[in-house]
């Protein structure tokens, strides 16, 4: 495992949103909170190995929402770290040393669309809720190490208690799992259409991290590429720039006889009426050649869609994460390259790189299989 957060409660009326832990670019951690009420809050960390911007004599300024700076994690240690908030109440966070050992596999979490529905939030809450709840008992008998989101991580990005309701749900497994996520259209919503949306970026990306919304996480089992679909927020200058920013990146992995998997919103293929709207295609003619082209990248893992799908066209798989809150989307289209699909059913999937292959296990919200694939490497 990376990091995790302990399972101490706390009284609702200390946090609006608990402690989680973020990832941006290089694997840089993030400790991240909201308070009720602004507080002074002081952060300690009871190790010998002093990271990033945290100091032990360190008292933060007053404030409500917390974004910490951890630092990158460093092979073969343990981290633990503590958050104090004016008085005597803690919120324990303890670290795990990193993967470092590529004989040894990594997993995470893939899920997407974990929005509400608009006609019928409660609906989509109560979605969102049976498959955190599904994660949180797999996570007792599974280690896992971060979660990766494909995006739509609420239906209206600027509205703040869409987040709200997200981070009630989500502290089921954020409380254990570092979390990174690609920016969905709906994200968007309500916001800035220039660059990250401010929300979004206030809880799911650091300062330094690109405005176009793109993230490089690096393993030694693998390369994560997070990147941005949503071509109508972009200039065609940032699109050129975020695709030679993949490639620059593809190929760097080759050089080092590493795969890469690419996560963003937006699918190259579905059975859904996303088959055939302007970001697919757009992806399908600009994106896909470049990647089939460096030939090192096995997996591309996205949402959008609601509907769970494995697609694969010349050696890649394209797997659409399904839906975790949104509303389920019809199968409309005849998808060429499609090799399974689940209709009308909530998904998460937990994604295993090892040496030798990619072993993806997916489930359903009563933790039942739904499919079981492996990528041989």
């Amino acid at each position: 495992m990376i990091l995790c957060l302990s399972s101490l409660s706390f009284s609702q009326s200390l946090f609006q949103v608990e402690p989680y832990i973020i990832f941006s670019k290089n694997n840089v951690s993030h400790l991240a909170f909201e308070l009720n009420t602004p507080a002074l809050v002081k952060v300690k960390l009871n190790s010998k190995l002093r990271q990033g911007l945290i100091n032990l004599k360190n008292r933060f300024e007053k404030k409500k929402f917390y974004k910490l700076k951890i630092g990158k994690l460093r092979c073969d240690k343990t981290y633990n770290f503590e958050v104090k908030v004016e008085s005597e109440q803690y919120h324990k966070v303890q670290t795990i040393s990193h993967p470092c050992d590529e004989t040894k596999p990594l997993k995470f979490l893939f899920i997407t669309d974990t929005q509400s529905i608009k006609t019928n939030p409660r609906r989509g809450y109560k979605r969102h809720k049976s498959i955190a709840t599904a994660v949180m008992e797999k996570l007792k008998e599974e280690d896992v190490n971060f979660a990766v989101h494909a995006g739509d991580v609420v239906s209206k990005g600027g509205n703040p208690k869409h987040w709200l309701d997200f981070f009630e749900l989500a502290k089921m497994y954020l409380e254990k799992l570092p979390i990174i996520a690609a920016l969905g259209n709906h994200d968007y919503q309500a916001e800035d259409p220039e660059g990250n949306p401010k929300t979004f970026n206030k809880y799911l990306r650091a300062k330094r991290d690109s405005l176009l919304g793109n993230v490089f996480l690096s393993f030694p089992q693998v390369d994560l590429l997070i990147h941005n679909t949503n071509y109508d927020h972009l200039t065609k200058k940032e699109i050129k720039k975020q695709f030679s920013w993949i490639e620059k990146k593809c190929l760097q992995a080759k050089v080092e006889n590493k795969k890469v998997i690419l996560v963003s919103h937006h699918p190259a293929f579905s059975s859904t009426f996303g088959h055939i709207t302007k970001d697919t295609k757009y992806i399908r003619k600009n994106l896909l050649p470049i990647i089939e082209k460096v030939g090192n990248v096995p997996l591309v893992l996205t949402g959008h869609v609601h509907t769970y799908e494995r697609s694969e066209k010349d050696g890649i798989v394209y797997l659409n994460g399904g839906s975790s809150g949104g509303i389920f989307n019809p199968s409309r289209y005849k998808n060429p390259y499609s090799k399974f699909v689940v209709r009308s059913k909530p998904t998460y999937s937990l994604v295993e790189v090892s040496q030798m292959d990619i072993l993806i296990k997916t489930f359903d919200k009563k933790n039942e299989l739904v499919e079981e694939h492996k990528i041989e490497l």
